[in-house]
């Protein structure tokens, strides 16, 4: 017999779920959804007004799939969002920064509500020396991939909106920074393609590496959201632990080698949401089986609860 989902019936698990994703893509959004209507619940989901048109796809598509009494996706911004805090809920779900995390969690402490807060921070890629993944290497495949001119490459994606443009650009415009671009640093405000779903202007930055940043810089503080990658150059592998120690604990850490000790190493010195040897795009996978076998993810300041595993 198959689960139904009836926001009227008394013995449903959990009546009420709020999503709140403050940088929304679709994955980030859909995926929380779909583990909480499996276990029988009701959803509440409102996407982020940074990026409106995968909210409004988001309040169009849903309806006509999902029955809305099971799922209802509310649109707007802090007004909307502050009026769905206030309310009372089973679980509140919500991906983005720390400082808004801190807000959704007082709302819920008035009712004692469990959170579940996928915050992130800055997750560092060690590369060990026996690793061919050096900054030559890397500027010859953006190189390949965007061509000479990456402003005017098809493949390069545009900056979610103007606020963002901005940030960004003060980002690399430090005066500690500008004279670090190794490779990229172009941007322009007034590209003349025409964005094909939004009918405007995008503001677009090229991929941009920047090499040995100072660690005090605004850079190096937050989480970046943009094409721009600060490499840090060590003399010896063990002092990217105390680099990475140094600042706020990663949702995430990852280690290029082939070491195995060095492996050991880094899981013995290295305290993260999750740690991955070799890969970058496995993070999610790897993190659901982490907690299937009952590794705790959740880190200070980066998450709090589970993000995947059995409902």
């Amino acid at each position: 017999m198959e689960p139904e989902c009836d926001a009227n019936a008394s013995s449903a698990p959990a009546f009420g779920m709020t999503i709140v994703a403050q940088y929304t893509e679709r994955v980030l959004a859909i995926d929380p959804v779909i583990g909480a209507i499996a276990a029988g619940n009701a959803v509440v989901l409102k996407p982020s007004e940074v990026a409106p048109a995968t909210s409004s796809l988001l309040a169009d598509l849903l309806p006509r799939y999902v029955d809305p009494a099971c799922v209802r996706v509310v649109q707007g911004g802090i007004p909307e969002t502050t009026a769905l805090l206030e309310l009372k809920w089973d679980k509140i779900f919500y991906t983005g920064n720390s400082k808004v995390g801190r807000i959704v969690m007082s709302y819920a402490a008035k009712h004692l509500t469990p959170v579940v807060l996928e915050l992130g921070g800055k997750c560092p890629v060690v590369v060990d020396s026996n690793v061919n993944l050096h900054l030559e290497s890397l500027k010859k495949v953006l190189g390949k991939f965007y061509g000479e001119d990456p402003l005017r490459s098809p493949d390069l994606s545009r900056i979610v909106n103007s606020n963002h443009f901005n940030r960004l650009r003060a980002l690399m415009d430090d005066e500690t920074v500008a004279g670090k671009i190794a490779f990229g640093g172009q941007s322009d405000e007034q590209q003349l393609r025409v964005d094909w779903i939004l009918q405007q202007a995008p503001e677009r930055i090229a991929p941009t590496l920047l090499l040995d940043v100072p660690l005090d810089s605004a850079i190096m503080k937050e989480e970046i959201f943009g094409p721009l990658l600060p490499i840090i150059t060590v003399d010896k592998i063990s002092e990217s632990f105390a680099v990475i120690n140094s600042m706020t604990k990663p949702l995430a850490a990852y280690l290029f080698t082939n070491d195995s000790r060095l492996k050991q190493q880094f899981e013995r010195n290295i305290s993260a949401g999750g740690i991955i040897f070799n890969d970058t795009g496995s993070n999610n996978t790897l993190a659901k089986l982490s907690i299937l076998r009952g590794n705790p993810l959740a880190v200070v300041q980066a998450a709090v609860g589970c993000t995947g595993g059995r409902a």
